[in-house]
């Protein structure tokens, strides 16, 4: 987040080499309410990411990665583009202008894998191409290649990563 301050410390400098940088925006729900998640089912153990390790719980069935509470999950997947729930990045179409080319992080392969699987069949996050970049196997070059090449023929793009290009890397799109 350095360089979204040092891009608007310095706007109205033409040699500022921060402009380009798209607008980075984070934003805050209360999953845990809105999906009607009861207090006591939630092990916070002393941090705020309780409700998260709950909701995205996996376990392996047949080498395949899926949810525990994947019914769960599929709400959570309809809240995020529930019209009725206008403060959801993906609530309505005029969001979704905003928010074409996202990048999800998740706390580990196997979420990851889980999570293009459900976002695959999903009526409004089918039509984006998914990017997983979750694999192991692959360098930062690699995953900066298959983001960009998703982006350039895709209108909507989600990247799912754990840990890969979260620090130090620029898609400018």
């Amino acid at each position: 987040l350095k360089e979204q301050e040092a891009k608007h410390q310095e706007e109205n400098n033409p040699n500022n080499p921060y402009k380009i940088f798209p607008a980075i925006k984070q934003y805050l729900i209360n999953v845990a309410q809105d999906l009607k998640i009861e207090s006591e089912l939630i092990n916070t153990d002393n941090d705020d990411n309780g409700c998260l390790r709950y909701l995205f719980a996996t376990k392996k069935v047949n080498d395949e990665y899926c949810f525990e509470k994947e019914e769960l999950v599929k709400k959570f997947l309809d809240l995020l583009v529930d019209k009725n729930h206008p403060s959801y990045p993906f609530a309505n179409a005029i969001y979704r202008q905003y928010f074409k080319h996202t990048f999800w992080f998740v706390a580990n392969i196997a979420v990851g894998k889980a999570l293009c699987k459900l976002l695959k069949h999903h009526p409004i996050f089918s039509n984006y191409e998914l990017v997983d970049i979750t694999n192991t196997n692959i360098s930062t070059v690699q995953a900066k290649k298959l983001i960009t090449e998703a982006i350039s023929k895709n209108e909507f793009t989600i990247t799912i990563s754990c840990k890969r290009l979260v620090r130090d890397v620029m898609i400018p799109q």
